[in-house]
């Protein structure tokens, strides 16, 4: 970051620092609801904790507090600063990828054991393999060891050549995976009520049931991509700048490095957006401060639904539209899809 002036570091660094601590209080949040709900679900917290959406948020949690400049405060922190900048970013790449996965086995395999499953290989890739890329730079000697030789004051890795080979290619790598896994799920779910859709034309008009499904089939499909989305998201900022410096030897403007610190910034505050969305989390954290300061005493069995009920488990079905009388039905059908608990 040579080429910024004083004023112009020290916006990137609060930003850094700003929205890194956003990130970190919302992935910490997410942490806590979900242990709690595991602690008060109807299996009575026998079930293990193996969601690969738990180990995002502890991957993002600790990824902005590596990107808050600790090795301005000496050069011992800097190394420890790039490992845990390499490590934790590179999980949580991994750890997207493993959720991406998870949803294929459930809409396409129809396994609703997914996570149980395929935790052990989760665990394995989530963490293993960003800290081999670790081992493998602290041996080589290419972590940066003083704040004052790193380009954007945030230690990393020193060269070009070895980030493209340790964080960019697998990223790329992982990317279109993602994509890949998301467009075959889209694509598998549209043609099964597509099917279904067909064996209950006798009870819709036909331009009704077009419209409605055309219009599920969109929102559906966004919702179940969110995370794809916000992974392209905070991915793009770095990106960018990156490509920008290795073309421009080494320098960059600075609405590229604010967008670059920004969008990485923001990772844990926009996967934890998404989780607290599709589990409803805002809700059922009113719902039990409502019980609770109503002294109720059985507020604890009534406010974390399970996880067979709510989550993931929505993407099962489209979102009713239609009148109250034909629910019934819709239930009955949706059975045909369960998901992973």
């Amino acid at each position: 970051m040579s080429n910024l002036t004083e004023s112009q570091q020290s916006v990137v660094r609060h930003l850094s620092i700003v929205l890194g601590s956003l990130s970190m209080a919302i992935s910490l949040f997410v942490i806590v609801f979900h242990l709690c709900r595991r602690r008060t679900s109807v299996t009575g917290g026998k079930r293990r904790i193996d969601e690969p959406v738990l180990w995002l948020s502890f991957a993002c949690f600790f990824a902005p507090l590596f990107n808050m400049h600790l090795g301005s405060f000496g050069d011992s922190l800097c190394s420890i600063e790039a490992a845990g900048n390499q490590f934790f970013y590179l999980s949580s790449f991994v750890w997207v990828t493993c959720i991406a996965h998870q949803l294929y086995t459930v809409f396409v395999r129809n396994n609703s054991r997914a996570s149980r499953k395929h935790s052990l290989v989760y665990h394995c890739l989530g963490w293993g393999f960003p800290a081999v890329t670790v081992i493998i730079l602290l041996f080589s000697g290419k972590f940066d060891s003083s704040a004052s030789n790193s380009s954007y004051e945030w230690c990393w890795i020193t060269e070009n050549s070895w980030r493209f080979a340790l964080f960019y290619v697998p990223l790329f790598i992982m990317l279109a995976i993602n994509i890949a896994v998301y467009v075959i799920i889209i694509i598998i779910v549209y043609k099964r009520y597509r099917s279904m859709l067909g064996l209950r034309k006798s009870f819709y008009p036909a331009a009704t049931t077009r419209s409605t499904f055309a219009k599920q089939t969109i929102f559906w499909a966004l919702r179940v991509s969110l995370y794809l989305m916000v992974f392209i998201v905070t991915r793009i900022g770095s990106l960018v700048n990156r490509f920008y410096e290795l073309t421009h030897e080494g320098y960059s403007p600075f609405g590229l490095v604010v967008l670059h610190a920004v969008t990485q910034s923001l990772q844990g505050f926009l996967f934890g957006f998404i989780y607290i969305y599709h589990e409803r989390a805002l809700g059922e954290v009113l719902l039990l401060v409502r019980r609770k300061w109503s002294h109720r005493s059985d507020f604890r069995n009534d406010t974390f639904v399970s996880f067979e009920k709510r989550g993931l488990a929505n993407f099962s079905r489209f979102d009713e539209t239609e009148e109250e009388d034909e629910e019934d039905e819709e239930d009955t059908e949706s059975q045909n899809f369960p998901l992973a608990g």
